[in-house]
């Protein structure tokens, strides 16, 4: 199936598509993401939030309009079209690995500086994600997330060229060769 066609089944077919993939626990701020995604909708109702992950249940996910909760999927052929039908990651909580796979699919990533960041987050750059302020508040990541697809979504698509991009270096081979210099600089010293 190609992206409309998957859009259209999942009823998504003229809506800017929001995603959260991760584990609903407090550090990643799942709350905030939902009064944001309010905000959001008061400004313009063509945005949908698709909610992936184990514990969403604990936050009412689906008494929101506009929100689609998967509960938690880790069969890739489920996983992957949802991710395809996306425009963007919002992740206002702690950073880990979850942005990283959404970077793969060329989808940019919106989150809030923290000091509970992985170490996962130096993946995060211009060219792929926004990163906000602190003190950034709900109505502010939705006036972000807004400004990136209004009036004509050219944000949103120049942010996506840019998204493999920076990360398509990041390889297994890189990564090997990496920890052999790592442990060769050891042995050195």
């Amino acid at each position: 199936q190609n992206r409309e066609e998957i859009k259209r089944s999942l009823n998504l077919k003229d809506e800017n598509v929001l995603l959260f993939v991760g584990r609903f626990t407090e550090n990643k701020r799942v709350d905030f993401l939902l009064e944001s995604f309010l905000e959001l909708c008061k400004m313009n109702p063509n945005f949908h939030l698709l909610l992936v992950g184990s514990g969403g249940d604990k936050y009412s996910v689906q008494q929101y309009a506009k929100t689609t909760y998967f509960g938690p999927l880790t069969d890739l052929n489920k996983l992957a079209p949802i991710y395809a039908v996306s425009d963007v990651f919002v992740f206002p909580g702690a950073v880990g690995l979850g942005p990283l796979q959404a970077l793969c699919y060329d989808l940019p990533v919106i989150t809030i500086e923290s000091s509970t960041h992985m170490p996962e987050i130096e993946y995060l750059t211009s060219e792929n994600s926004l990163i906000l302020q602190r003190n950034t508040s709900p109505k502010r990541f939705a006036e972000t997330i807004y400004d990136l697809f209004i009036p004509d979504r050219c944000q949103i698509n120049a942010l996506r060229t840019t998204t493999w991009p920076s990360i398509k270096h990041l390889t297994i081979e890189q990564m090997a060769d990496n920890f052999i210099e790592g442990i060769n600089a050891i042995l050195a010293s």
